[in-house]
């Protein structure tokens, strides 16, 4: 008996150290997978890749993707390795162009597994794939025409008017937290624009609007966990319905929807907001498009047709997935980036200056602080452009779909990832010369294709990319209108971000000193 208890104890550790040594080797021959091809990479760490400093909260991706173009500034082509998952890192503009737009239909999807059944709000615009992709994009490209952004307006007006009179209410001028203020404003004019709902955060900081929209991008240790295993073992991930999601928030949300969708049917409100669209697509299929402005061309599909090639059921929970992401994706992202135009417009008062000269002379135009006076100012546009390509997220995603050769001759192969390090783009000195210069007249001219990136570009560009800049320059061109900003000094020069943040949150707090203007 202790015979056959000694031998069985031996055949475990071996098997043990069978199974380590295999793994041990599995892991190895992924790590050859660059060097077999003769892309140039970083040496991965087992089992984290080239990516533990950023779970170890030491640096960022964005700090990782521009340290590794700077080592290989001539090379197209770059290899990387997220946790087990090897990504093909793309840094020329030509060919970066070729991926987006000239030969997109080898890289339509993101590359992201959902399991619909288990996780039904994950099935958003941004995780779809092929012709339900096409199909869904093409569905839902009226709501964000100029001419529904326009119509809008009128309730954008009314919290920027709220949050001036918040701030000289207050009289705090000095070591003011503008990133705080502007995210409020921000989830006020979305929840009432796009959902017509009454939160009023700028007047109830810590409500559970508030509270819940901070989570959204909030994934602390789990959610790294939960990336690994999706980055690492995609399959797994979908079989178990990982999400990326965090569970409370999205029953938050999806309550608040519900309940706006119901309310809405059976009291037969009509309003001209997200809500109604959505209503209006579940009903009839299609939302329908009034006056096309040539602005709104990046909404197009490519292939328009494929509306008659394959039917997609609208049902509620694809209404709720749309709604839920245009509801909380914009609701830290627009504050932050507003309040990095802040700063690069106190570091350079001249500029500032410049900006709040248009601002006034456009709303004397065109009769106030309207949706025509804000189109008209292209120095602010132009100042917002390039505060978005300082303060970049960090990169694109992309999967191919078919074999495609790169015109170096290497090729990428079907199920592939890829990625395009949007960060180190916007440094390149190549393309931008003075890369770390606040230089807003860059955009006078037409910018190369494939190297401003805060939005995507192509076909995939994002849907709501103007909603997002008109937004940014509202709350901005609102602001400049009362006040001069300066950098507090307590504020610490340049700004660092958090390595592990998903959209590029300050490592420090931001605060501005505020002069009012007569």
């Amino acid at each position: 008996m202790l015979e056959d208890l000694k031998m069985l104890t031996v055949c475990l550790i071996i098997l043990a150290l069978t199974l380590v040594a295999f793994i041990i080797n599995r892991v190895r021959k992924i790590y050859l997978f660059w060097e077999e091809r003769g892309i140039k990479h970083n040496k991965p760490l087992y089992l984290f890749g080239n990516t533990l400093q950023v779970l170890l909260n030491k640096k960022s991706i964005s700090s990782i993707f521009e340290d590794l173009c700077k080592t290989y500034p001539n090379e197209p082509l770059l290899g990387h390795y997220d946790f087990l998952k090897p990504s093909l890192i793309v840094q020329d503009a030509d060919y970066i162009e070729k991926v987006l737009i000239k030969d997109f239909v080898h890289f339509t999807d993101h590359g992201f597994e959902v399991n619909e059944e288990k996780n039904p709000i994950d099935s958003q615009l941004f995780t779809m794939c092929g012709k339900k992709w096409r199909a869904f994009r093409y569905k839902l490209s009226p709501i964000f025409t100029s001419g529904k952004l326009k119509n809008m307006f009128d309730s954008m007006s009314v919290f920027g008017d709220k949050l001036v009179h918040l701030i000289s209410m207050k009289k705090e001028y000095k070591k003011v937290h503008l990133r705080e203020l502007m995210t409020s404003l921000s989830m006020d004019i979305i929840a009432s624009t796009v959902f017509g709902i009454e939160p009023n955060v700028l007047e109830n900081p810590d409500s559970e609007f508030r509270k819940m929209g901070k989570k959204v991008f909030s994934f602390g240790i789990l959610g790294f966990i939960k990336m690994w295993i999706s980055m690492s073992f995609p399959w797994l991930a979908k079989k178990f319905g990982l999400s990326m999601s965090n569970k409370e928030v999205i029953q938050y949300f999806t309550d608040i929807i519900k309940n706006t969708f119901s309310y809405r049917r059976k009291n037969n409100i009509q309003r001209n907001d997200f809500v109604q669209m959505m209503i209006q697509l579940q009903d009839k299929g299609h939302i329908e498009v009034q006056n096309w402005d040539t602005n709104d061309d990046y909404l197009k599909t490519d292939e328009p047709k494929i509306m008659d090639v394959e039917s997609y059921e609208i049902t509620e929970n694809v209404v709720i997935a749309q709604a839920f992401t245009f509801l909380t994706t914009g609701l830290d992202t627009i504050g932050i980036g507003q309040t990095y135009l802040f700063y690069d417009l106190a570091l350079y008062p001249d500029i500032q200056d410049f900006v709040r000269e248009e601002i006034i002379e456009q709303c004397r135009i065109h009769g106030g602080l309207n949706y025509n006076s804000l189109k008209a100012m292209t120095y602010l546009e132009n100042c917002v452009k390039e505060s978005q390509r300082l303060h970049s997220l960090p990169q694109l995603f992309r999967l191919c779909n078919t074999n495609y050769t790169f015109p170096n001759g290497y090729t990428i192969k079907k199920g592939e990832a890829l990625q395009i390090p949007v960060s180190a783009i916007h440094k390149n000195p190549d393309y931008y010369p003075d890369p770390e210069v606040f230089k807003p007249e860059r955009y006078d001219n037409i910018m190369r294709p494939g190297t401003w990136l805060p939005f995507g570009e192509g076909p995939r560009v994002c849907i709501a990319m103007r909603f997002a800049l008109l937004q940014i320059k509202f709350g901005v061109a609102r602001l400049l209108m009362k006040y001069r900003l300066r950098i507090n000094p307590q504020t610490k020069i340049p700004v660092e971000y958090l390595p592990q943040s998903v959209l590029l949150e300050p490592k420090y707090p931001i605060y501005f000193d505020l002069e009012e203007l007569s």
